[in-house]
């Protein structure tokens, strides 16, 4: 590869996670109100965005690159249900979309330069019960990077996730045993209830090893038995061995925070003793687990 093909994807990478990381600003929560993975539906228009780049294709081809994406995309959530896998498909569909839409548009094929924000456009369909906010797009455009905000996931679950496994790995290095624990009622932000929480008493007891990477008890179970980040005490693995099937039971949901920037918001937890005595709460943010790696 040539130092000019290296710099062409770099500025592609670059193209596609700071379009990727705007589109989801314009609507916060609402494709996941909507029943839209946003990984999958953003992800389609922010990679023909990165191709387009990369190519460089002129502004006009790379509108309709846009455009194509918007028809391409797609991928609902609806893999909580039962804990099956068309989300570890996502990410690669909307690559290959965006792929197909550069390379269509290169050839000459026409998108709608409306496809954001027209009114048959993306976020209609995608996220409608959230007015969009369309500003978020080119706010600070060229100065002021979104991608700079990023949550990195050290442990293989959700982001959302990841602060709640760091208060339970902190609670178990305080010195406090399992059996020492009746309850821990845990302060959740509203967007992530209905994907991490509930139904409760599944998300207790998770019918696969993929859903219980989804539900927050039985993640912050792992963390509190293993106390490690990455792989080897994935959810899953603990699944398999079966070593994390009493302790998921004791959680409960204390508040739920609104907040359009979930992934920002700090979890906090609140365990109880056997005799019902509190101890203090404990809080960490989605950046907490990166020194365990």
């Amino acid at each position: 590869m040539s130092a000019c093909q290296v710099i062409g994807c770099l500025v592609g990478i670059v193209t596609g996670v700071e379009l990727l990381c705007r589109m989801s600003l314009v609507a916060p929560m609402g494709a996941h109100k909507a029943g839209f993975h946003p990984t999958a539906v953003y992800g389609a228009v922010a990679a023909a965005g990165a191709v387009g780049a990369a190519l460089q294709l002129p502004a006009a081809s790379i509108g309709s690159a846009l455009g194509i994406a918007g028809s391409m995309a797609s991928g609902i959530i609806e893999y909580l249900a039962e804990g099956t896998w068309t989300k570890r498909m996502h990410a690669g569909w909307s690559a290959q979309s965006g792929v197909r839409a550069a390379l269509m548009a290169r050839a000459g094929f026409l998108g709608p330069r409306t496809v954001l924000d027209g009114a048959h456009g993306f976020y209609r369909a995608f996220a409608p019960s959230v007015s969009p906010r369309f500003g978020a797009l080119t706010e600070g455009l060229g100065a002021r990077w979104v991608t700079e905000d990023l949550a990195f996931k050290p442990y293989a679950c959700g982001t959302m996730t990841q602060p709640f496994i760091d208060c339970a790995i902190a609670l178990a290095e305080s010195g406090v045993g399992p059996d020492e624990i009746r309850e821990i009622v845990c302060e959740v932000g509203e967007g992530t209830v209905h994907r991490l929480w509930e139904p409760l008493d599944v998300k207790r007891r998770p019918p696969t090893g993929y859903a219980a990477k989804f539900s927050t008890p039985y993640c912050m179970a792992v963390g509190f038995l293993d106390r490690r980040a990455g792989s080897r005490s994935s959810p899953t693995l603990a699944f398999k061995t079966g070593t994390c099937w009493r302790w998921p039971a004791r959680f409960a949901i204390r508040s739920i925070r609104q907040t359009n920037t979930p992934a920002r918001s700090p979890a906090t937890c609140v365990p109880c003793s056997p005799m019902g005595a509190r101890a203090s709460s404990v809080s960490r943010s989605c950046a907490a687990g990166l020194a365990r790696l």
